[in-house]
């Protein structure tokens, strides 16, 4: 198990600095920041002060291997734009992302999970086309569409539900349910297959046959069974909650890191975009080794070598 995680680890330290550079080099390419962070009535002394203090008179490789020695020290630079650290800036957005991406991710798996057993287990009656037929509707609805027609009906027409900011708990409710719609769509296709073919397992048959109540038959052995490929759904759903939902963030002016990345984007405020980026390179991959690891839990017969034992 210990060379199984150092293996994953040395593999996930590898992908972060291809993301690093990756990010480092294409914002580069992009153009010269300066010519969008100061007016171009900026006199040339400004302009030589600014280019030596954000190191840009310096060669390409030269800025590189600074940025990286300076990621080694856990120094993440300064804003461009504010001039305020950029730990200070992510610690201020990062909790507003959190709070509202994991409420939103426990609501996704109770609903999705309850919503596709429940469809597997009335398997071709009213109730399992019904679940389907709601899936796939929030599956298909764009989150900023469902965000918008959300502000047009609780905050504009009803006036019951604020439409942006997070000053109240009120104010989650709407983010939170866009959310948690299409997750818990996505959930509940996959759940409702994985529980059919728990449901048609031999195993099943067996346990049946000695005996077990139908409920324990379900709750311990089918459940537990099909929660395997459920967990790679949530592996992906919460990549997404880590980075942001920067789309929902946006609609609904959440203060947190998703749409803090869409405003350093358009600023071109570089140290910000390129922490944020590697932030949530590093929670997907936090996401998914958590993914590898329940595997194993779930299921004894896949060993972490990656086979089966």
């Amino acid at each position: 198990m210990s060379a199984y995680l150092a293996r994953r680890l040395v593999r996930s330290v590898v992908t972060l600095w291809l993301v690093a550079s990756i990010v480092f080099v294409a914002f580069r390419l992009a153009g010269d920041p300066l010519n969008v962070l100061l007016p171009d009535s900026t006199d040339p002394i400004t302009r030589a002060f600014y280019i030596e203090k954000w190191g840009f008179d310096k060669p390409l490789v030269e800025q590189y291997l600074r940025y990286f020695y300076n990621l080694a020290q856990g120094n993440l630079g300064q804003s461009y734009v504010s001039g305020r650290d950029v730990t200070a800036i992510i610690a201020e957005a990062l909790p507003n992302t959190l709070l509202l991406g994991l409420t939103a991710l426990a609501g996704s798996v109770l609903l999705g999970v309850g919503a596709g057993v429940v469809a597997a287990l009335f398997r071709g009656t009213v109730i399992d086309r019904g679940v389907m037929l709601a899936s796939v509707l929030a599956f298909s609805v764009p989150d900023y569409v469902l965000g918008v027609a959300l502000i047009f009906v609780f905050a504009v027409q009803w006036m019951v539900l604020p439409s942006s900011g997070s000053a109240t708990w009120a104010h989650m409710i709407l983010p939170l349910v866009t959310i948690a719609s299409s997750g818990a769509a996505r959930i509940a296709r996959f759940a409702r297959s994985a529980m059919l073919d728990a449901l048609n397992a031999p195993y099943l048959r067996t346990a049946r046959a000695k005996g077990l109540r139908e409920g324990r038959v379900v709750l311990r052995h089918a459940l537990r069974n099909a929660l395997i490929p459920i967990v790679t759904v949530l592996g992906f759903q919460l990549g997404f909650v880590l980075g942001g939902a920067a789309v929902v963030e946006t609609v609904f002016a959440w203060p947190g890191i998703g749409r803090l990345f869409v405003l350093s984007t358009a600023a071109r405020d570089l140290p910000v975009v390129q922490a944020l980026t590697l932030l949530i390179a590093a929670g997907v991959i936090a996401a998914n080794l958590a993914v590898d690891l329940a595997y194993g839990w779930l299921d004894p017969r896949i060993s972490l070598s990656g086979g089966r034992a």
